[in-house]
């Protein structure tokens, strides 16, 4: 697996440990969203698993089932979209207690780590203080903050730096020649964010929501028309997409620095609704997003409150 060249100098390191027999049994890896950890826990975890050497040999027979993505001794569990829950967790406790039934090696991956719940981080923490014989925890998160202290403690803190601009730019270039995602570097500049946007379709929807909420501006009637379409499976992307164009709009009030194509419309929001009103909408979707998910709350009714006040 080809790593990019902003997360090599931290993969080498923890080759380097491993080479030497000092490699934590746990390491969570942390990083801005979209920066490229769990590209670099999936290499190490083809790593840790190949049967001959480190860096993986890429031709053993383990190498050859994490390729594809079959190997009975690794365990992936993904809180991107839902929070992970504790039946989750109890889960892989039992299938990691269990003997490798390939090599001597077994490697539980936990993406998007942040977004377990408080008994499924419990949970963990059991396993992480009595770790079954060869198994290592690979944790990729982007906000430490919401995880257990009792659990960054226990593992070694990889920290995953921000490629630069150029980096960026060049990596785009080879992967997605034919996107045009610098466009939205309004709403982000992480490379992998960008190509989640791209593999998903949802670069259309970013692409277009300036315009679409612009419009808005221009005419309050457009606004029940422009919330219709918010429910529970997109109201993330919503959410995402209005605090980025109002931070947008708060740089550019503090130093007439904006991104050329919403110059505009920052101007727009700043005319209609000051600054007072951007920051207050940008903290209360703050607010909502941290919830969405967590609790019982009806996000996309929340969000269509906070946009009609906005407006109002």
């Amino acid at each position: 697996m080809s790593l990019p060249i902003w997360l090599q100098d931290e993969y080498q390191k923890i080759v380097s440990l491993k080479q030497n027999q000092a490699l934590s049994h746990a390491l969570l890896i942390i990083g801005p969203q979209g920066a490229g950890q769990e590209v670099l826990a999936a290499s190490l975890s083809m790593d840790l698993m190949c049967e001959r050497s480190s860096p993986a040999c890429g031709v053993c027979h383990s190498c050859e089932l994490m390729k594809a993505n079959t190997h009975p001794d690794y365990y992936c569990v993904d809180g991107q979209e839902s929070s992970i829950k504790v039946d989750q967790i109890r889960t892989l406790s039992k299938q990691v207690s269990q003997k490798a039934q390939i090599g001597q090696t077994k490697v539980l991956h936990l993406i998007h780590s942040q977004n377990m719940n408080l008994n499924a981080s419990n949970a963990l923490l059991k396993i992480l203080e009595e770790p079954p014989q060869g198994t290592y925890f690979l944790l990729t998160a982007f906000q430490a903050a919401s995880l257990l202290p009792t659990i960054k403690s226990r593992c070694l803190l990889v920290n995953v730096p921000t490629p630069n601009m150029g980096e960026v730019q060049q990596w785009l270039a080879t992967n997605y020649p034919n996107k045009n995602l610098e466009s939205l570097f309004w709403l982000t500049k992480q490379p992998y964010e960008l190509a989640y946007l791209s593999d998903s379709g949802k670069d259309a929807f970013y692409l277009e929501y300036p315009n679409k909420l612009e419009e808005c501006i221009d005419s309050f009637s457009n606004l029940p028309a422009f919330l219709k379409s918010v429910d529970s499976k997109n109201i993330l992307d919503f959410i995402k997409a209005t605090q980025a164009l109002c931070h947008q709009g708060l740089i550019f009030s503090a130093s007439n620095e904006v991104v050329e194509e919403h110059r505009i419309l920052c101007e727009k929001m700043l005319a209609q609704f000051g600054v007072h009103k951007l920051l207050s909408l940008y903290q209360s979707l703050q607010q909502l997003k941290e919830k969405t998910g967590l609790t019982n709350l009806n996000a996309p009714m929340q969000f269509k409150y906070e946009m009609n006040k906005w407006f109002n």
